[in-house]
């Protein structure tokens, strides 16, 4: 499918409608071991219903990085397709923060669930600070995300949970563009661009 200003458009071969059910704890604890879910894909659920997935994912290839393979065919709402057509965001997703009319100058709204039970949220963080991955360029020191885009707090005005995920980046202004910017500031040319329809997240 392609997407324009108005919306997307596409044919059955470019979509699947699926119904998927989760089960995520209500009351969520630590582990006592840390699990690696870098290569497993999907790691949450957005509030729309829209599958959340890691960086890396397998979907029987072996392990591939989403920033060197897809990056480029993500739509306006920061989503692309899985192989089998189903709709999953790696980045933030625009058009569901902008649902809740958020301007990235205060908190991020939370916009979905792990699959461990921890929120998640968009990528701005207690005192309207960026949130980044600790060590990273630009990184508040006081705070920064863990190794797992998490941040250990207490923020009672937010919620009841002491730890949180954040989502890192830059959010979209939902428009079409012919090139795109990743987390690291590195820009690309849309692959969409090429067709003379040059739409994918701004």
């Amino acid at each position: 499918s392609t997407c324009q200003k108005a919306g997307c458009i596409g044919t059955a071969a470019n979509s699947v409608l699926s119904q998927r059910i989760y089960e995520i704890p209500l009351k969520p604890e630590y582990a006592a071991t840390k699990t690696d879910v870098s290569c497993r894909g999907e790691v949450g659920v957005a509030l729309n219903g829209v599958a959340i997935y890691s960086r890396y994912y397998d979907e029987g290839n072996g392990c591939t990085d989403f920033f060197a393979s897809e990056f480029t065919s993500l739509d306006k709402c920061g989503g692309t397709s899985t192989s089998l057509g189903s709709y999953k965001y790696h980045i933030l997703p625009t058009c569901l923060l902008d649902q809740f009319d958020y301007k990235n100058d205060s908190h991020s709204p939370q916009v979905g669930w792990a699959l461990d039970g921890f929120p998640i949220y968009g990528n701005i963080g207690p005192g309207g600070q960026e949130m980044r991955p600790c060590g990273t360029e630009g990184f508040n020191t006081s705070i920064c995300l863990d190794e797992c885009n998490g941040y250990e707090a207490a923020i009672p005005d937010l919620d009841g949970f002491k730890y949180r995920y954040y989502m890192p980046g830059i959010k979209g202004d939902g428009e079409c563009a012919s090139k795109i910017t990743d987390p690291n500031f590195n820009e690309y040319t849309c692959a969409r661009g090429q067709f003379n329809d040059p739409c994918c997240i701004n």
